[in-house]
């Protein structure tokens, strides 16, 4: 069984072996337990291919041995399909969504059609200016996606291409499935969330959100005692503190300061940050 969240975006390079072009892949996503659906920026031309896999890890953290598949393709006419093409996170509550055709607004705008996992709420949906194949989903007032902590994924039913390319009902499974996590490259943009961060009857937690991959989270109190140590290294981008110390306890409302260190593959630190929380009753 395969890993659904994929946390080397590298473990993938597709190669024309004709004219030893490296193709530029779009989007990797699950497409069932077993498989990956891998979209490219470019399509094939006719010709031979390889497509090489390195780094990967299957759904029990075990490391797969590097392979290849070798193929030769011919060009045949585009079935009547509609599809996924490429998504893109644009920030923590809005999410492009470019299609294979033009879109039919009406199916698009119902909001019934849309069904995250775990639940998550869409504003609105609205289309892109230029593009009739392009639409944007608005999740103000709901929860953030991306690195997050969270994988969240988007199941898309009964949307169906505009009249003027068939009205084609959206693929059921492959091409309408999207699976918004990610992970950040550094320190730089980490944040969390909620601020200040609520105990709430021991209920509360707190979310570092933005993470890179290998990134140590310690926590202190004021006078200097360490509460706990959280460590991400999952790829989804985000680590929740259930704001108990690392005995069970909840902590006491007040001021707390966190200290995060990236490290690379052989643990040694690459870069760190401090910074403030806080935390009430």
């Amino acid at each position: 069984m395969i890993n659904t969240t994929i946390l080397n975006l590298n473990a993938f390079k597709v190669l024309n072996s004709d004219n030893n072009e490296t193709l530029e892949i779009n989007s990797l996503t699950p497409n069932n337990q077993y498989s990956y659906l891998i979209t490219l920026k470019k399509g094939f031309t006719e010709g031979n291919y390889n497509i090489f896999i390195k780094e990967l890890y299957d759904a029990f953290g075990s490391p797969i041995n590097n392979d290849s598949l070798s193929f030769n393709y011919v060009p045949y006419k585009e079935s009547e399909e509609f599809y996924v093409e490429s998504f893109e996170i644009i920030n923590p509550y809005l999410v492009k969504v470019t299609f294979n055709k033009n879109i039919d607004s009406s199916s698009a705008l119902n909001l019934s059609n849309y069904s995250f996992t775990p639940e998550n709420r869409i504003n609105r949906i609205s289309f892109d200016n230029t593009k009739q194949n392009t639409l944007y989903i608005d999740l103000t007032n709901g929860n953030a996606v991306g690195a997050v902590g969270i994988e969240y994924r988007l199941k898309l039913v009964n949307l169906y291409s505009s009249y003027t390319t068939g009205r084609i009902k959206i693929n059921e499974n492959s091409g309408s499935i999207i699976v918004l996590t990610s992970q950040a490259e550094d320190l730089e943009s980490v944040y969390f969330y909620p601020s200040p961060a609520k105990i709430n009857n021991g209920d509360g937690f707190l979310t570092f959100a933005n993470l890179p991959n290998f990134v140590e989270i310690t926590i202190w109190n004021l006078s200097g005692e360490k509460i706990i140590e959280l460590k991400e290294s999952d790829g989804n981008g985000g680590n929740r503190w259930n704001l108990r110390d690392e005995s069970g306890n909840l902590v006491d409302s007040g001021v707390y300061f966190y200290r995060l260190v990236r490290k690379d593959g052989k643990n040694n630190e690459i870069e760190n940050k401090i910074g403030k929380i806080a935390v009430v009753k």
